[in-house]
């Protein structure tokens, strides 16, 4: 399913720190603790003021499902909860919803959504498992021969 991200975000809803760009992405105002967490998930949406020390905000709002992608995972790695969404998209409303972020939402969505818990993780590797299988047997015949 393809997202389209608009800007349709009513502004002033919370006390928005003033350097954010305009759009649905946000940061309020003295609430950021700067963790640098946020930052780090999308560093080509969010950064530190160089006006006031330690605040960070959006710099750009997402244009691409990817940087899309990027800002809810910088929302949902908020240690206080001071990344926020203002928009009205059902779409991102029900990812942010299904993901137990429904306080950082401005807006209630149409739908009725539920946090889904995931409780699989498939990873993939690329590699065949012979290196880390010698690896680890090697690790562990030290471990049980006393070699460091």
């Amino acid at each position: 399913m393809k997202t389209s991200v608009t800007n349709n975000c009513s502004l002033g809803q919370l006390n928005r720190y003033p350097e954010n760009s305009y759009g649905d992405f946000y940061v309020e105002n003295q609430v950021c603790t700067a963790c640098g967490a946020p930052e780090a998930e999308a560093p080509d949406l969010i950064e530190h003021s160089k006006l006031e020390y330690g605040h960070c905000y959006f710099k750009k709002q997402p244009q691409t499902p990817e940087e899309l992608d990027r800002a809810i995972n910088a929302l949902s790695v908020s240690c206080i909860s001071g990344i926020r969404y203002g928009g009205k998209d059902e779409v991102i409303l029900k990812r942010l919803y299904e993901m137990g972020l429904e306080d950082e939402c401005d807006h209630k969505p149409i739908g009725k959504y539920k946090m889904v818990v995931r409780n699989k993780v498939v990873f993939q590797y690329q590699e065949t498992m012979e290196k880390p299988f010698k690896r680890l047997a090697s690790w562990l015949y030290k471990r049980v021969k006393g070699i460091k």
